[in-house]
C-alpha cells in the first residue's frame, strides 16, 4: 500500500479566495457560453426566516448578479442552474420546517414550481426528509435524496414526483454524469452498526 503524503492547501496548488456579504449554504457551477458560472446559495439572518440568495459568480470570482429569492425559508440544502435558465433550489421553508422544499425560481427569484410546499401529504406528493441533495439531468429531470425513507426521488422538469428508486443505506449526496447517465449516490456511516457503509452506489439509469 503506498503512503501518500497529506497536502496541506495552497503548498503545492494555487488558492483564491472568493469573498461573499453572506453565509454559504450550498454550491454548485454551470457552463456558460465558454466560460463557467459558480451559483452560491446564500442566508441571510432575519427574525421569523432567513432571506435566502442566490450570488453568482464568474471564473474571475467576481459578482455577476445577487437573486433574492421570493420565499420565506429556514435554511438552505442544495442549489442547481437549469440549463434553459433559473434554478432549482432544495430548503426548508417558513411553514414546512420538518420537510424539506424542491422549488423552481426564474431570474427575478420568483418561485415558478414546488414540490412539498404542502401541509399534508396527498397521493402523488410524498414529502421529502432531511437535508435533500439534487442532480439534474439534461431534460430537467431532477433527482432528489430522501434520507428518512432511504431512497432517491425523482421529479420530473414540472417537479412532479415521477418515481423513487430505494437504496439499501441512506443516501446523503449524488452527482449525475450525463455523458455516461450514471447517478453517484454517496451514503455516509450515520450510526455505529452502520459502520461498514461509508460507500457509492452507482446507478446506471
Amino acid at each position: 500500500m503506498h503512503n501518500v503524503g497529506v497536502v496541506k492547501i495552497g503548498e503545492t496548488w494555487p488558492v483564491t479566495r472568493w469573498p461573499l456579504s453572506y453565509t454559504p449554504c450550498a454550491v454548485s457551477a454551470s457552463r456558460c457560453g465558454f466560460g463557467e458560472r459558480v451559483i452560491v446559495a446564500c442566508c441571510d439572518d432575519g427574525f421569523f426566516s432567513k432571506t435566502g440568495k442566490l450570488v453568482e459568480l464568474n471564473s474571475r470570482g467576481e459578482t455577476v448578479r445577487e437573486i433574492i429569492l421570493q420565499s420565506r425559508i429556514t435554511s438552505l440544502s442544495s442549489v442547481r442552474a437549469l440549463e434553459g435558465g433559473g434554478y432549482v433550489v432544495s430548503y426548508r421553508g417558513l411553514w414546512c420546517r420538518e420537510w424539506e422544499v424542491i422549488s423552481s425560481f426564474d431570474d427575478s427569484g420568483n418561485v415558478t414550481k414546488s414540490y412539498g410546499d404542502w401541509w399534508f401529504p396527498l397521493e402523488g406528493r410524498e414529502l421529502l426528509g432531511g437535508k435533500c441533495h439534487m442532480a439534474i439531468d439534461s431534460d430537467g429531470f431532477v433527482f432528489v435524496t430522501d434520507w428518512r425513507k432511504s431512497r432517491i426521488v425523482l421529479l420530473n422538469p414540472s417537479l412532479e414526483y415521477v418515481r423513487s428508486i430505494s437504496t439499501k443505506f441512506l443516501p446523503k449526496c449524488l452527482h449525475l454524469d450525463k455523458q455516461s447517465r450514471r447517478l453517484f449516490v454517496g451514503h455516509p456511516c450515520y450510526y455505529l452498526f452502520q459502520k461498514d457503509v461509508n460507500k457509492v452506489t452507482v446507478i446506471s439509469l
